[in-house]
């Protein structure tokens, strides 16, 4: 898509055009842009889909202590699938699996590494690596969040789940939100 871009001058506080003036949001879903169907191979989503996960985290500033991770699919937040990480909030972080291939042919969806995204108490990053065959596991786990922070972690299936439902609100536990 080709956009024709005329001249914008500011004059006393009013924007004035000459010719036509077109802004566009790339980043925006439903852009000029396809979405790509994940491959049939399993990636990060297929993996973690509706899973409990407890983990152990370490922060940067010297926490050390376990959490759980309940994932849903398809997600509430993300139009692909979500976390609910349970000592944080009960808020749904919107996820998705990390491309994979070249920026000349990329394969969007396909990897086994993901990235989730939220504002609770402060904007939060989480990644992570699903591996293992019967065995799931998320590995490499890195958390980072808008006031500097950093935590690392690595997780191991749950045969349970956390006790999050798909609306986020936590029904079982010492903890009721």
């Amino acid at each position: 898509m080709r956009l024709k871009v005329g001249f914008l001058v500011a004059m006393g506080g009013i924007m004035v055009a000459s010719g036509p003036v077109a802004f566009a949001n790339n980043y925006a879903r439903g852009s000029s842009r396809a979405v790509v169907a994940a491959a049939s191979k399993p990636n990060c989503q297929t993996l973690l889909d509706n899973n409990s996960f407890q983990c152990h985290i370490k922060s940067s500033f010297g926490a050390d202590f376990n959490d759980c991770f309940q994932f849903f699919s398809p997600g509430v937040s993300s139009s692909q699938f979500d976390v609910v990480v349970v000592g944080l909030t009960p808020e749904h972080l919107g996820c998705a699996c990390d491309a994979k291939g070249s920026l000349k042919d990329p394969k969007f969806y396909a990897s086994k590494s993901f990235d989730c995204l939220g504002n609770s108490f402060g904007a939060y990053s989480f990644k992570g690596k699903v591996a293992g065959g019967s065995k799931l596991k998320i590995k490499k786990g890195l958390v980072t969040n808008s006031f500097g922070d950093t935590y690392v972690y690595e997780c191991t299936l749950s045969p349970a789940p956390c006790g999050a439902s798909p609306s986020g609100a936590f029904l079982d536990g010492p903890l009721q939100f």
